[in-house]
């Protein structure tokens, strides 16, 4: 009858749909900035909670584009779901930006006896950004030499409820970009619910 038309129509539409679905689409969480378009001049979203008001449009703070980075594609090594909770370990990147804002070098640095996810996380994150324009200051273009150092552990979370979610996808992903006075941190959680945070700190070095 009628009521009976009504409920399927209300189950066809977008929202219930969207309802439907949202338990098993990833989710960004505070700091993390959605992919929207931007107009021209905007500030890069790359600054996280801080902003980057005074860089043209196309050059991006590097450390916080390199924290926003560091989840990107590694989330799905496997190696997150079977190293034990707690610390994992830290490892420490050095960076010098050129006058073009160019990455010109970089090295990164791990512990001996460190789980070599800590370096595939690294240096995926500087594949990413090889072919960008940076400036070590969110407010200014400024060049040279800078020093971060990343530390990362491991807990559990609620697992994603929904049933069908692959254990080893995203359930939400986030990131804060670090600056001079605090740290930032880049994390995500799987559906099964293991979480990754890696906190990144800013270690002013002096250029030659």
């Amino acid at each position: 009858g009628r009521e009976r038309d009504a409920r399927d129509e209300a189950a066809a539409s977008p929202s219930a749909r969207a309802e439907a679905t949202a338990s098993s689409t990833p989710h960004t969480e505070h700091g993390a900035a959605p992919a929207t378009p931007k107009a021209p001049g905007a500030p890069s979203p790359d600054a996280g909670e801080q902003g980057a008001l005074g860089l043209p449009p196309g050059v991006r703070h590097f450390a916080a584009a390199f924290t926003r980075a560091l989840p990107a594609g590694i989330h799905a090594d496997g190696a997150w779901s079977v190293l034990p909770l707690g610390r994992v370990g830290s490892a420490t990147l050095e960076v010098r930006i050129d006058s073009d804002g160019r990455i010109a070098d970089v090295s990164t640095e791990a512990p001996a006896g460190a789980p070599p996810i800590l370096t595939r996380m690294l240096n995926r994150a500087l594949m990413l950004l090889r072919a960008g324009t940076f400036s070590l200051d969110p407010r200014r273009v400024t060049p040279g030499t800078e020093r971060l150092e990343i530390e990362v552990t491991l807990s559990d979370r609620a697992p994603n409820p929904d049933p069908t979610a692959d254990a080893r996808h995203l359930q939400a992903v986030g990131f804060a970009a670090p600056t001079r006075e605090r740290a930032g941190h880049a994390r995500f959680t799987l559906n099964s619910g293991r979480h990754m945070e890696a906190v990144v700190r800013i270690v002013p070095t002096s250029a030659p």
